[in-house]
């Protein structure tokens, strides 16, 4: 499921994507593997698409920290069109559930009007241990995704004016220096 939101360059901690894994075994199953596809919308390339989602985390149970890098252990770059979180150690329990978020730190690099988007497009993009057959309608690509929109103070350069004194009756002297960045990758 998604929650779409507007959100801003350099936003923390958002969630892009809930997944509910449920088993209906009875032993525990481990989730090895997930990948998923890029559905940013935008006129730029797939490799600028993908920049725009920067690195993803994915969370167990909502617990989000905003030392975000330093404790989740399952991070994972977007690269032609797929994130794959590969080496993990996720539990579902027997006859139980687990939940699953995919987070993101909005780059401040990233162009006003694009939409953040991820699916999950097939069922081979899970693999467990033991290995099992699953089930589901797939893609899971819910409605909705995350339009990016503004400018925010972090992506500004401001460099000092400089503190001579102005001569009355001068022209074109330097009372503010600041660059503005171009709109992302555009």
């Amino acid at each position: 499921s998604q929650s779409p939101v507007t959100v801003r360059p350099g936003q923390a901690n958002v969630t892009l994507l809930q997944i509910n894994l449920s088993s209906a075994y009875l032993f525990p199953l481990k989730l090895r593997t997930l990948r998923l596809t890029n559905r940013t919308t935008g006129p730029g390339t797939q490799a600028q698409l993908d920049a725009e989602l920067g690195t993803l985390r994915l969370v167990e149970d909502g617990i989000i920290y905003e030392d975000e890098f330093s404790r989740d252990p399952f991070v994972a770059p977007v690269n032609s069109g797929t994130v794959t979180f590969t080496g993990l150690d996720i539990t579902i329990p027997a006859l139980g559930s687990k939940r699953l978020y995919v987070v993101a730190t909005v780059p401040l690099a990233v162009r006003d009007g694009d939409a953040l988007d991820l699916m999950l497009k097939q069922a081979s993009d899970l693999s467990f241990e033991p290995s099992l057959v699953v089930s589901g309608s797939f893609p899971l690509d819910p409605a909705g995704n995350f339009p990016i929109d503004g400018m925010v103070a972090a992506q500004l350069f401001v460099t000092p004016a400089p503190t001579d004194s102005i001569i009355a009756g001068t022209s074109d002297n330097l009372v503010l220096n600041v660059i503005l960045p171009s709109n992302g990758y555009q």
